[in-house]
């Protein structure tokens, strides 16, 4: 037994290194003899399926390359062919080297997706083509914004030159092309001083909010509130430095079309214009003349707005959907009512006649702006006989207390046109967004969400009853009325006399029926309905959100040195 046990584990890990498929060696190893020998352990590392020789490598065949490369010059070479000939017959006055380059662009995307199929499989390349492809969409999405600005310069400077050269028919003087070129630059050079003028803006989201909580609120609460608003200010600091920069490409943008615009009238009027009674001539005056005053009141209140720093991208893209309705509505208008000075008006109702003419439609169409396009609407589905859209609803924000017109106005450039909407807008998206305070945009927000919660009806008696301004004051109120029934709720276990003041009563008068004539000038049947209707109230998070922001007060974030709150407040910094 001494000369047997030491063999076993010998056998054993021989047998685990063998290959479940060699039984036979294994049943060998496993009952024959106990002695391990040397030409035991060769054969049993014999049959290991690494050892096994690969099978002979067969001649690679040409003939199976052959159609390959013949399709891939197939394929360069049409290529080649149908670019040139794009150039030469789509595009014939196209120089020879644009033709060229047109080529061999054409026959470089051919040899790049050829080497991008060589060497593996159809669907694996394919699927890495299109991984490739949307990674390059990707990566433009990202970069297109930052050089969207750069492109309409350039497509502005390519108009310049051919601008430039073609006046040369007008007068072969250099300096005298400059000039009407330095001319119609100026928009392009106003709107993009405008857009470096509100660049200011970036200054408002600098602002950290401190916050005041509540003396009853608990600990925990306060850590999730202070985490909520810190993430809500901070998101919408982010958009709101997003705004800017787009507004400054659609500054660039209202920049080119007044610019591009004005080459193409200028180009018509001195080179293309035989006659200074012609139509081509008087319209494009007109059109010329509209654009010129369209964009000087668009700038001029761009202008006005950035020195309240209240300037929007909304605005900037409103200015050039301004500026491309006049211009198309001029050219309409002008075809319709211009004449020459030879013309008869008979049969043709009242015309315009000569340049004086086209200066007052194009005048006038750009002091009327988008209303002169609304008019021809209503003309044009008068005529043919289709009904005009239904007129939207104005919207109840005139219940509001505060809101003047222009502010109803300024609010609606930013999408709220309601009091639901009004209630519901994050509170400071409209403090970046708009020139406005933080406490009377909460005192907006306050009388809109108690007209969502309670109804108009509702919140113009609590208005007058009980002096209740906004969703704040009711839901105190509401809080006091749940806690003297006895149906507190959750998150107001404190007795009522740590809250709120108690409500006020005269000696000797019922508590209970005090209760029951408030339930019942509330429009409620009892106080247990009354208590179940105002618990929404109690345990609004929207309401209590806004009462934190009414209570929190924007301060300029100087750096990284913040001077330490006072007792019971926090900060959640921007």
């Amino acid at each position: 037994m001494g000369q047997k046990m030491p063999a076993v584990p010998e056998r054993e890990a021989v047998h685990r290194a063998e290959p479940p498929a060699n039984a036979a060696t294994a049943a060998t190893l496993r009952h024959g003899s106990v002695r391990p020998s040397e030409a035991a352990r060769s054969a049993a590392a014999t049959p290991r399926v690494t050892d096994i020789p690969p099978p002979p490598d067969e001649p690679q065949s040409s003939r199976l390359k052959l159609p390959g490369a013949l399709l891939a010059t197939t394929v360069v070479l049409l290529a080649y062919v149908g670019a040139i000939g794009f150039f030469q017959f789509v595009i014939p006055n196209a120089p020879s080297l644009i033709a060229q380059v047109g080529g061999g662009v054409a026959v470089a995307i051919v040899v790049f997706f050829f080497h991008a199929f060589l060497g593996g499989s159809f669907v694996e390349h394919t699927l890495r083509a299109e991984e490739a492809y949307r990674a390059g969409l990707r990566f433009i999405a990202l970069v297109a914004p930052s050089i969207v600005r750069w492109i309409i310069y350039a497509c502005l400077f390519g108009m310049f030159i051919v601008a430039f050269y073609d006046l040369a028919g007008w007068n072969a003087e250099p300096v005298a092309r400059l000039r009407v070129l330095g001319a119609v630059a100026m928009p392009a050079i106003l709107a993009t001083c405008a857009a470096l003028l509100v660049e200011r803006r970036f200054a408002r989201g600098e602002f950290s909010l401190e916050i005041t909580y509540p003396p009853t609120m608990p600990l925990r609460d306060r850590t999730d509130w202070k985490f909520k608003l810190d993430r809500t200010w901070s998101y919408e600091a982010g958009l709101m430095r997003e705004s800017v920069q787009r507004m400054g490409r659609h500054a660039a943008i209202f920049g080119f079309l007044g610019s591009a615009i004005l080459i193409a009238c200028a180009v018509i009027l001195l080179r293309y214009a035989k006659d200074e009674d012609e139509l081509r001539h008087l319209v494009a005056l007109s059109v010329g003349a509209a654009t010129t005053v369209s964009f000087t009141l668009n700038l001029g209140q761009v202008l006005f707005r950035s020195a309240s720093n209240d300037s929007t991208a909304r605005m900037m893209a409103w200015s050039a959907r301004t500026l491309l309705i006049v211009s198309v509505a001029t050219a309409f208008f002008s075809v319709a009512f211009l004449s020459g000075s030879g013309d008869s008006s008979d049969g043709k109702g009242y015309l315009f006649q000569g340049y004086k003419g086209a200066l007052i439609v194009g005048v006038a169409v750009a002091l009327l702006g988008e209303r002169i396009l609304r008019a021809v609407k209503d003309r044009a589905a008068t005529l043919l006989g289709v009904g005009n859209a239904a007129v939207a609803r104005t919207g109840d924000m005139t219940l509001i207390d505060g809101l003047s017109d222009e502010d109803i106005a300024r609010l609606a450039e930013e999408g709220i046109d309601s009091t639901h909407a009004l209630a519901y807008c994050p509170t400071p998206r409209l403090f970046f967004n708009t020139p406005y305070g933080l406490q009377r945009l909460c005192d907006w927000q306050d009388q809109a969400l108690l007209i969502a919660r309670v109804g108009r009806t509702n919140a113009q008696l609590l208005r007058e009853q009980y002096m209740i301004r906004g969703a704040v004051a009711a839901r105190q109120l509401a809080r006091e009325i749940c806690t003297r029934e006895g149906g507190g709720t959750q998150r107001t276990p404190d007795p009522p006399s740590e809250k709120l003041a108690a409500m006020p009563s005269e000696e000797g008068e019922d508590e209970v029926a005090k209760l029951r004539a408030l339930a019942k000038a509330m429009g409620f049947i009892g106080v247990n309905q009354a208590v179940l209707g105002l618990r929404s109230l109690v345990d609004d998070e929207a309401i209590e959100r806004l009462e934190l922001f009414s209570r929190a007060v924007p301060i300029w974030h100087r750096g990284g040195v913040m001077e330490v709150p006072p007792r019971g407040t926090n900060v959640a910094g921007a």
